[in-house]
């Protein structure tokens, strides 16, 4: 499944944002990829629910993938130095 990250990952936003994540786990039944290329801003609240989301989404055995990351998200990750280069998604196709 495909979630697209809101433009701004703040304090003000995580709240709800929190809760719409819950419902999606809820339900989900494969593995989570994360496109953050919509993200403009990031502070240390969005960096928090990137994390739990990550843990809650492992805990259910399930892998989290990220795709099209924003220069603004890619700046922070790489700021706190947390991993995601390796969790980038790869599209695979069947050609022949």
């Amino acid at each position: 499944m495909k979630y697209v990250l809101s433009a701004e990952l703040t304090i003000y936003e995580v709240y709800e944002l929190q809760a719409e994540l819950e419902a999606l786990l809820g339900s989900l039944q494969e593995d989570l990829v994360i496109d953050g290329s919509q993200v403009v801003e990031l502070d240390s609240a969005g960096l928090q629910l990137l994390i739990w989301l990550t843990k809650s989404v492992n805990a259910q055995n399930g892998k989290v993938s990220y795709s099209c990351l924003s220069n603004t998200l890619v700046e922070a990750l790489d700021f706190c130095e947390l991993p995601y280069k390796d969790a980038m998604y790869k599209e695979t196709t069947n050609d022949s």
